[in-house]
């Protein structure tokens, strides 16, 4: 954090413990999810692009199918 087209995040840590199927979302402010994207029990990485994103402040959401949430804050900066 910050970014500015394109965020990569190691999503192994927020995984280890749940090795389910997961869902990552980008929302605004507000709340609302401007990206969303599912993520397989064996994927490590994740990259999204936030190059149609405006500047501002956004939060990552990691989300389990067993309930487990992790959001962390995101400063998109152009």
């Amino acid at each position: 954090n910050p970014a500015q087209y394109e965020i990569h995040i190691d999503i192994a840590a927020l995984t280890e413990s749940d090795p389910s199927h997961h869902s990552l979302s980008v929302r605004d402010s507000k709340g609302a999810i401007i990206r969303q994207t599912d993520i397989s029990g064996q994927e490590r990485f994740v990259s999204m692009s936030l190059s149609d994103v405006a500047a501002g402040i956004y939060y990552v959401e990691v989300t389990s199918d067993a309930g487990l949430r992790t959001m962390k804050k995101l400063a998109v900066l152009r």
